[in-house]
């Protein structure tokens, strides 16, 4: 079952790093939240979806870096806000574990916009780079952030119900008897 699993998030990892040459580039438009929802919602041990989801993220990063820059760049300036809002994320997935409803994915994918919303956007203002350490600075910041908002929401809803969504059809066309899936877990 981990297999199936780790398949489906490799998925959405290339299609992250696959789909910007084709369509552009969206800001804020990627399966990342989603594949930490998912990761966290199946994979049995917490610690095996925190290190799937870093290295999905870290690996797709790498190569987007390249792809954007023309340079191999391991880390990028600030990279650890982002990467501890998709930790948290994972943790929300987790709570989805076999409490799985359209409602409560919906929910979690709006809590994750907003938790990555707010997190990313705290690192970009306390990294002084683009506005002042000052109330004001942190008001303009997250202001200015508003428009990629969207963006995040609209790729949090759309990818989760694509993983959840091939999951769940997988798992209905191809059911696995419940030994199975323990043992595999």
């Amino acid at each position: 079952m981990n297999k199936i699993i780790l398949s489906i998030v490799i998925f959405a990892t290339i299609t992250r790093i696959a789909i910007p040459p084709f369509i552009g580039h969206l800001p804020n438009f990627s399966a990342v939240d989603a594949i930490a929802l998912f990761s966290g919602a199946y994979f049995h041990k917490r610690s095996t979806a925190l290190l799937i989801v870093l290295s999905s993220i870290w690996i797709g990063d790498i190569f987007l870096s390249k792809m954007f820059t023309g340079e191999w760049v391991l880390f990028y300036s600030g990279f650890y806000w982002q990467y501890a809002s998709y930790l948290l994320i994972t943790c929300i997935g987790s709570t989805l574990k076999g409490m799985l409803s359209p409602i409560r994915l919906v929910s979690s994918c709006f809590i994750s916009a907003i938790l990555f919303f707010i997190i990313s956007n705290f690192g970009v203002w306390y990294s002084g780079l683009l506005y002042p350490l000052t109330l004001d600075g942190f008001i303009t910041c997250y202001v200015s952030a508003i428009p990629f908002f969207k963006n995040t929401l609209l790729s949090d809803l759309f990818f989760s119900i694509l993983l959840f969504g091939i999951f769940g059809w997988f798992m209905f066309t191809f059911p696995v008897h419940p030994r199975v899936l323990h043992r595999s877990n």
